[in-house]
């Protein structure tokens, strides 16, 4: 009889103690912005957290955090590749990228992140409005970031640029006529316009550059459960239309979708050296608009 008991209290110590490792949260750590103006953040956070949330029942409860200082792209990727600080990261792909780390191949941006107006200063829209080619905006030189996969795009395209590190001090460089524009996605440009403080600053109104760039979530290559659980998510969300509804009503989102008027732009296409093949073009409901990356140069 005592053995009996003994051994129904072990059991129930077990189970116990079972469900206290099972309801153990997966704790998926991520970037924070690099400043206070820094808004980019924000949508893709909502993404991930959907994406979990709509895999909870599935793969069971997870949380978020945020890191304690901002890290530069390229450091990152390094972290993420030797399993430190970070479990996810976002950023537009390249071959390099998704040779150290493990892509989810679903454009966060539908693509547009590869569509770039330009931040220039007020005084010198004249100078844009006369650009017919690529030849044209040559002439003119470019800012980006030093670690950014755009920064190589454009050298490839032989587009001058320049590069600094700190993202803030790009509006500051531009606002002071040190280089002439800053091309920026067109989902992004709106809501930095609003949110920095020089005044002198304008989305260029007349031209268009495009290059196939999707922005994807990435992982450690062995952090394989994560990997499926996020495509999961992804597809689910897709589906249901909560992955178009989270992108349209972003607030950044909602008003460059109003503004921005594709189709009244002149389009200047660049190619994308570093895009791999399994870039997935032919799956054209993850794109706003794949026919803006079909007819791309050769370089």
């Amino acid at each position: 009889m005592r053995h009996w008991i003994v051994s129904i209290l072990l059991g129930t110590l077990i189970t116990s103690a079972s469900c206290v490792v099972a309801a153990e949260p997966l704790r998926i750590r991520h970037l924070k912005p690099q400043s206070n103006e820094d808004i980019r953040n924000s949508y893709f956070v909502s993404l991930l957290q959907a994406a979990m949330e709509i895999t909870k029942e599935e793969y069971g409860p997870y949380e978020l955090s945020e890191s304690n200082e901002f890290v530069y792209q390229s450091r990152v990727f390094w972290l993420l590749e030797n399993q430190r600080e970070f479990d996810v990261a976002w950023s537009m792909t390249s071959s390099e990228r998704e040779e150290k780390v493990k892509p989810i191949r679903i454009p966060l941006m539908k693509g547009l992140l590869g569509v770039r107006l330009f931040i220039i200063r007020d005084d010198r829209r004249d100078k844009f409005s006369s650009v017919e080619s690529l030849d044209d905006l040559r002439k003119l030189t470019a800012l980006q970031g030093h670690d950014w996969p755009d920064t190589k795009i454009l050298s490839a395209n032989k587009l001058p640029v320049r590069t600094i590190p700190q993202y803030s001090e790009m509006f500051k460089q531009i606002s002071q006529g040190r280089f002439d524009y800053f091309p920026r996605g067109v989902l992004e440009i709106y809501g930095e316009l609003e949110a920095t403080p020089y005044h002198n600053l304008i989305a260029e109104p007349h031209l268009l550059l495009t290059y196939p760039a999707p922005i994807y979530f990435f992982v450690n290559k062995d952090n394989k459960v994560l990997a499926e659980r996020l495509e999961k998510g992804l597809r689910e969300l897709i589906a249901n239309g909560e992955f178009d509804r989270l992108f349209r009503e972003h607030p950044a989102h909602r008003k460059a979708l109003q503004d921005m008027q594709l189709e009244k732009r002149r389009v200047l296409r660049l190619s994308n050296p570093g895009l791999t093949p399994e870039t997935p073009l032919d799956e054209p409901d993850l794109w706003w608009d794949v026919s803006l990356f079909s007819k791309t140069p050769a370089l």
